[in-house]
């Protein structure tokens, strides 16, 4: 009973069975689509008296956010702070997003944020430097 064939078979058998593992997860688009779904949402239902914007927390830095791209875990973000422009790449679990609502200060409408607002992004910077 103790053969080796024995042994090669079920070993073979028990592989067989295995289920197979399960699809990975984009995590950051998944995390990505949340936080952009609550402030579409948020953008709705404003006031007239009142502007809203998306900002991000990476490494102690704090950056408006215009354009995200997202793959597996990762997460790429162009920013501003202040007159620089950042594109980082960073783990979704080093990004802390925050949606700020507060008292108008401009009269711009809020920006298009998300993963389609990407092109929008690149054009105005190859328009600007042009």
């Amino acid at each position: 009973m103790d053969s080796l064939e024995s042994r090669i078979v079920g070993s073979v058998r028990d592989v067989m069975m295995r289920p197979t593992a399960p699809a990975r997860r984009e995590r950051a688009k998944e995390i990505f689509g949340d936080v952009i779904s609550e402030y579409n949402m948020r953008k709705r239902g404003l006031k007239p008296e009142q502007s809203i914007n998306l900002v991000c927390l990476i490494g102690g830095g704090v950056f408006d956010v215009y354009s995200v791209a997202a793959k597996d875990d990762f997460i790429e973000i162009v920013g501003k702070s202040g007159e620089h422009l950042h594109i980082i790449t960073a783990p979704i679990e080093q990004v802390a997003f925050d949606i700020i609502i507060s008292k108008t200060t401009t009269a711009e409408p809020p920006r298009e944020i998300g993963f389609g607002a990407i092109a929008k992004e690149h054009q105005k910077a190859e328009q600007a430097t042009a």
